[in-house]
């Protein structure tokens, strides 16, 4: 739907975030790889208009207790960061065009990710 609908979908996609979220940490693999595919999805479509709905979402996902959610939200939050780095970089080339992206979620991001990298796992 997001790619049909476009920008008219973006009132639904917290919806959509609040119903398939825990889906990721679902015991079927296929259930979690549909889940994870449906996320992506949205991210692609709405990480820059809606970057303050997806990072704080991405955020607690990395935090949870939950392995599958926490694997699934880095996964999803390198998708994040990749499409948010190339966003920077144009912005920094063609000032003129700017693209609103809260800069402050995004180093949250790294930092959570540089957390969870030097975390020792027993």
């Amino acid at each position: 739907m997001p790619g049909i609908k476009g920008r008219s979908f973006e009132p639904y996609v917290k919806d959509v975030l609040e119903n398939i979220s825990e889906l990721v940490s679902h015991d079927e693999d296929v259930v979690r790889n549909i889940t994870l595919r449906v996320l992506k999805i949205l991210i692609n479509n709405y990480a820059v208009p809606l970057n303050e709905l997806l990072y704080p979402t991405l955020n607690n996902g990395m935090m949870n207790e939950k392995w599958k959610l926490r694997n699934a939200a880095v996964i999803l939050t390198g998708e994040m960061l990749f499409i948010s780095m190339n966003i920077v970089k144009k912005q920094l080339e063609s000032p003129q065009n700017p693209q609103y992206l809260n800069i402050s979620y995004y180093n949250l991001n790294l930092m959570l990710l540089y957390i969870l990298r030097n975390d020792d796992v027993e």
